[in-house]
């Protein structure tokens, strides 16, 4: 079993491993050694895994061009923490191939569950990346909301970047047609 809020769940994804014609789930959190982290990750590599359960500490430096959808459980609660969540998605739609990031959003700020500290960061990533703002996550927008500037949070490969970077836009500038009805709400326009 795991320690804390970050690795609770990850000591039970292995048991029944290949059996019966079950995946194999493999798992990386802080309670494995350093050789079962090693062994987890090849037989995920090799196909041998088709499930990895991984906390924080996988999240960073892993390159799996394979991974096709990488699901957030636990969102950070905290927008210093933001960075992290970013480079948990980023291990998804590597070496130019497509995929898709799930994130469980829990609407709040209660201490260590609520992720409403994030709309901000989450709403401009989405937007930033050309990606679909579902509205019921645009209804959940905090009312004292400030329109930072976007950090620069784009999920793009390279090459995509200098396309990018002639698209960009000032959160000044007025938003495309397209948005305008999605993003008015009783009658307000932003």
């Amino acid at each position: 079993g795991g320690k804390g809020r970050r690795q609770a769940g990850g000591g039970e994804g292995g048991r029944g491993r290949g059996g019966g014609g079950v995946p194999l789930v493999v798992e990386i959190h802080g309670d494995r050694t350093q050789g079962q982290r090693e062994k987890a990750l090849a037989d995920f590599r090799s196909g041998k895994a088709v499930v990895m359960v991984a906390t924080s500490v996988a999240a960073r430096g892993l390159d799996v061009p394979e991974v096709a959808h990488v699901i957030n459980f636990d969102l950070p609660v905290s927008p210093d923490e933001f960075d992290d969540y970013v480079h948990r998605i980023g291990r998804t739609g590597r070496a130019g191939r497509s995929g898709k990031a799930t994130a469980f959003f829990v609407p709040g700020v209660e201490p260590r569950t609520g992720n409403g500290k994030l709309w901000s960061q989450l709403h401009d990533v989405l937007v930033e990346n050309q990606q679909v703002v579902p509205p019921w996550f645009k209804d959940l927008e905090p009312t004292n909301r400030r329109r930072p500037p976007v950090k620069g949070y784009n999920l793009r490969r390279p090459d995509q970047d200098a396309l990018a970077r002639r698209k960009a836009k000032s959160w000044n500038q007025p938003k495309p047609s397209h948005d305008s009805d999605t993003m008015k709400k009783g009658g307000d326009s932003r």
